[in-house]
């Protein structure tokens, strides 16, 4: 649509994977490598796990695009299938052919064509995506396929690929089967900043037939906060704000550009769920709850005034007491309260105008917000936990694999000292502060019985 007004032979941000487009950050990287090694080392279970959108299947189709030609692949989407649906899929993918839907039959012809590619020194590796959503009983199948086996190899390699959720299912007790057997993880990270733009500008280079299209500052700022670096994200944002950019009949994007088309985004409910929030609706809404509150608060003093003084006339028994004559006397005006539209309007803060959506992880008081403080800015990420530092990324391994099954968002972050020697550090977390940190340090480290340290980010 808006390829010929800037030059490009095609759209440069399509949401479908091509290969000639692969930019891989340095997360993505050490997933690749991970993955690799994992084929090449007979690894029986692999998981990469990931946001949605966060690269998962291009990782894997990099694999495939470069795998050597001694492995045989197959590759199953939308894996919600019966374990003979499963079977019926797995075999088809490698091209068995099966007269039958009998779960046994499809398991020795399975094995057998498993047993000839071993005879042709081949490796056979299969891939499960959105293996968050298998079933139970089609999970188990796939333990029971990863017993094919001879006495020193693997025979069928599975590599699950899926969500977040997939790591808390593997690392249940109802699924500790098969949680044991993965022996290489590898949780894959979003974009940094800087990944971001050099990923907008290297689609943008392969795309371009000429003059490559500017993307100002401010408006790799706001796509970045809007994707959190979720190259999906990045890809649906930047679509988005060269198609506004070629309606209004500008040849650049600019942060206003940007802003636009991720306001139009944010009306559909589709993308808000990635994290982009309408701060002015947030403002509006926590004001709008504390002048309700107020008020609620100015109406009950009045009853509970009422209440108190009915309270007091019941305890007064006339039968006992003898009332005295009263004198006559001008009854004193009754008090009232303060009406509420004497609250002093000033005192409430005007909601200013959002300059633009917050995305990034706040941190939150505990204590119920003050009226002058409806939102707060997000915090910046200073310190993170360090459960250990080893000189073989293999050691370093072992335990992200332990505590991830304990559920902890564990990675593993090289860092170089000062006599140039790398080190593997285990970090887990991310914190705004060094206080905040060294709190989760000593919770993390009386609950799991392990040291632990506060360090800099990037840092020993």
């Amino acid at each position: 649509m808006y390829s010929k007004f800037f030059g490009f032979k095609e759209q440069p941000f399509m949401l479908a994977p091509n290969p000639a487009y692969l930019f891989l950050g340095k997360s993505h990287e050490e997933a690749l490598a991970h993955l690799i090694y994992a084929v090449s080392e007979g690894e029986g279970f692999v998981s990469l796990i990931g946001k949605r959108g966060v690269g998962k299947t291009t990782i894997c189709r990099a694999f495939i695009e470069r795998r050597d030609e001694n492995i045989e692949v197959a590759y199953i989407f939308k894996p919600e299938l019966s374990p003979e649906e499963l079977l019926e899929k797995i075999n088809s993918e490698f091209s068995i052919s099966h007269a039958t839907d009998d779960v046994k039959e499809l398991i020795d012809a399975l094995n057998t064509f498993l047993m000839q590619k071993k005879v042709e020194g081949k490796k056979v590796v299969l891939f499960i995506d959105d293996a968050q959503n298998l079933k139970e009983d089609a999970l188990e199948q796939i333990r029971l396929l990863s017993n094919l086996e001879t006495t020193r190899d693997k025979l069928l390699q599975i590599v699950l690929v899926g969500e977040p959720r997939l790591a808390d299912m593997l690392g249940s007790h109802a699924l500790r089967q098969i949680g044991q057997r993965v022996s290489v993880s590898y949780y894959i990270n979003p974009l940094t900043y800087e990944e971001t733009c050099a990923y907008i500008y290297h689609r943008m280079s392969i795309a371009s037939q000429g003059t490559r299209v500017q993307f100002e500052a401010s408006a790799l700022k706001r796509i970045y906060k809007f994707s959190s670096g979720i190259p999906r994200m990045i890809n649906i944002a930047c679509d988005k704000s060269l198609f506004t950019a070629h309606r209004l009949k500008f040849s650049h994007i600019s942060g206003e550009i940007a802003k636009t088309a991720i306001i139009d985004l944010s009306g559909n409910s589709g993308w808000r769920w990635y994290g982009f929030l309408d701060r002015r609706r947030t403002v509006l809404a926590g004001a709008g709850c504390c002048l309700l509150l107020l008020l609620m608060i100015v109406a009950l003093f009045p009853r509970q005034a009422d209440k108190q003084a009915v309270a007091l006339k019941a305890e007064v028994n006339p039968a006992v007491i003898k009332q005295p004559e009263k004198p006559k006397v001008d009854p004193l005006p009754r008090t009232a309260p303060e009406p509420a539209e004497k609250v002093n309007r000033a005192s409430v803060p005007e909601v200013p105008e959002a300059e633009e959506p917050a995305v990034k992880r706040v941190v939150m008081a505990a204590a119920s917000p003050a009226l002058e403080k409806v939102s707060q800015p997000p915090a910046k990420m200073t310190h993170s936990v360090q459960i250990g530092a080893f000189r073989t990324r293999e050691q370093a391994e072992k335990l992200v694999g332990t505590l991830k099954k304990k559920g902890y968002p564990v990675g593993i972050l090289p860092v170089t000292d000062s006599k140039a020697r790398t080190w593997y550090t285990v970090r887990i977390g991310d914190y705004p502060s060094r206080d905040v940190a060294r709190q989760h340090a000593e919770a993390f480290s009386s609950r799991e019985k392990m040291e632990s340290a506060v360090r800099p980010f990037e840092k020993l």
